[in-house]
């Protein structure tokens, strides 16, 4: 990892570590994992957090969410793979029996 994926990386494997997940880092990835409680299935969810540097003509904050309307629109400098990190946030909440937070 390089830049700002190295923070995000140890940002995301804290936060998955206190939500009671298991989670690693390496040089190019980040490795989360939920046991299950019985043998089956798995269910992989694949992202990834490189982002696209903060530039001139950018039409809102690069790093901070903003709301047209009534519509959340996130910065456009966090990665494109946020969806795919954030289903998989509500797929362990739903695991557990939980309803996942609204918003990150």
């Amino acid at each position: 990892m390089s830049g700002t994926e190295e923070k995000l990386g140890a940002w995301i494997v804290d936060w998955a570590r206190a939500q009671g997940m298991q989670a690693a880092m390496d040089d190019a990835s980040v490795w989360v994992t939920v046991p299950g409680k019985a043998a089956g299935s798995t269910l992989a969810f694949v992202s990834h957090i490189d982002t696209v540097p903060a530039g001139e003509g950018w039409t809102r904050p690069p790093f901070e969410a903003t709301f047209e309307g009534d519509k959340r629109r996130p910065g456009e400098g966090p990665p494109a793979g946020d969806p795919g990190i954030w289903r998989g946030d509500e797929a362990h909440h739903h695991g557990q029996g939980r309803r996942a937070p609204a918003a990150h």
